[in-house]
This record gives structure tokens, sequence and C-alpha cells, in this order.
């Protein structure tokens, strides 16, 4: 689900995509091996990666204003 919503975000640069992709494939591959924790841990991964998309998306104007 998360990469999918990262595919759409307008922010996915092509270091970006490249990450997701990367992701995506280690967690397939963990989860054909029957790596059930590294499949388990990669999530949080791509979670870190919409978080720093979703902000450069944001822009200077989500900046905390403190």
């Amino acid at each position: 689900m998360i990469a999918r919503s990262l595919r759409r975000c307008a922010a996915l640069d092509a270091y970006a995509r490249a990450d997701l992709d990367y992701l995506h494939g280690r967690i397939s591959m963990a989860l054909d091996l029957g790596h059930r924790r590294t499949a388990h841990h990669e999530p949080a991964r791509l979670r870190e990666l919409e978080t720093e998309v979703r902000a450069r998306h944001a822009g200077p104007e989500a900046a905390d204003p403190a």
C-alpha cells in the first residue's frame, strides 16, 4: 500500500523511485525465501522513504515556524 501511494506522489524523483523499487524487491525476495524477519523490517524503511518524499513535496511552508 505504501509503495502504491508513493508512486502517485508528485515529489517522487528518480532516486526515490530507485529506492522504492529496491525496497519493494527486498520485501518480495525476503518473502519468497521465507525470511520473515527481514520482510517485517523493510516496510519501516518504506515508511521512512514515504516521510522523506512527502516532506519534500510539502516544501518550505511545512517547516516549523519556530
